[in-house]
C-alpha cells in the first residue's frame, strides 16, 4: 500500500471515529435529559392515600405526563391523590402541572417537595360533587419536607443591552402574573 492510500484510509477512519463520537455524545445528552425528567406513575400503599406520584426533577413536558396519568387514574379508580417527591426544577412547568391538576395533592413519608414542586403541590383541590364546591386539599406526612424560596435568576456575568434586560423583566412579570392568575382561579373554587 502506498503512502497516498494510507492517508486516505486514515482520513476515512478519522471520519468514522468522529461520526461515532458525535452519535455517542448526542445519545448521552438525550439520555441525560431523560434521566433528569420526572417519573409520573400510579402507586399504591401510600400512608396518605397517594394514587399518582411524580418523582424527580420537574422539566418541560412533565405537566403533560401528569395530565395523562391523572386521566387514566380517574377512569380506573375512585379517589385520586397526586403526590410529589421532587427537588423542584422548571418554574414554568411547575405552574403547568398546577394548571392540569384538579386532584388533591400530598407529600408522603420521607419525601420532599421543593421549589417548583411546591407550586404544583399547592394546586391540590377536591370537588365536593354533591354541591360542586371546590375545596383546598393538600396533605403532607409529618416526616415529609416542603420548601419554597424567592425566585432567582442565574445569568452569566457580562453586559446586557437594554432590550435584553427589558425582555427578561417582561418574562419575570409574565411568570408572576401566571402565578397570580392561578391563585385567583383557585380562590374562586373555595
Amino acid at each position: 500500500m502506498d503512502f497516498t492510500s494510507r492517508i486516505s484510509e486514515c482520513k476515512l477512519n478519522v471520519r468514522q471515529f468522529l461520526c461515532i463520537l458525535c452519535l455517542s455524545i448526542g445519545s448521552l445528552l438525550s439520555f441525560n435529559e431523560l434521566a433528569l425528567a420526572a417519573n409520573v406513575e400510579r402507586v399504591q400503599g401510600s400512608s396518605i392515600g397517594c394514587t399518582v406520584k411524580l418523582t424527580g426533577t420537574i422539566v418541560d413536558g412533565d405537566a403533560e405526563k401528569v395530565g395523562a396519568v391523572l386521566k387514566e387514574a380517574y377512569q380506573l379508580e375512585g379517589p385520586v391523590r397526586v403526590c410529589f417527591d421532587s427537588p423542584g426544577g422548571s418554574y414554568l412547568e411547575g405552574l403547568e402541572i398546577a394548571k392540569v391538576n384538579y386532584a388533591p395533592t400530598g407529600v408522603d413519608d420521607g419525601d420532599r417537595c421543593e421549589s417548583a414542586c411546591f407550586l404544583a403541590f399547592m394546586s391540590g383541590i377536591i370537588d365536593r360533587m354533591e354541591d360542586r364546591v371546590y375545596l383546598a386539599d393538600r396533605v403532607m406526612h409529618p416526616r415529609a419536607k416542603v420548601g419554597l424560596h424567592a425566585p432567582s435568576l442565574n445569568v452569566d456575568s457580562g453586559s446586557f443591552s437594554s432590550d435584553e434586560l427589558n425582555k427578561a423583566y417582561q418574562i419575570a412579570l409574565q411568570t408572576i402574573a401566571e402565578l397570580l392568575n392561578l391563585r385567583e382561579e383557585q380562590n374562586s373554587y373555595a
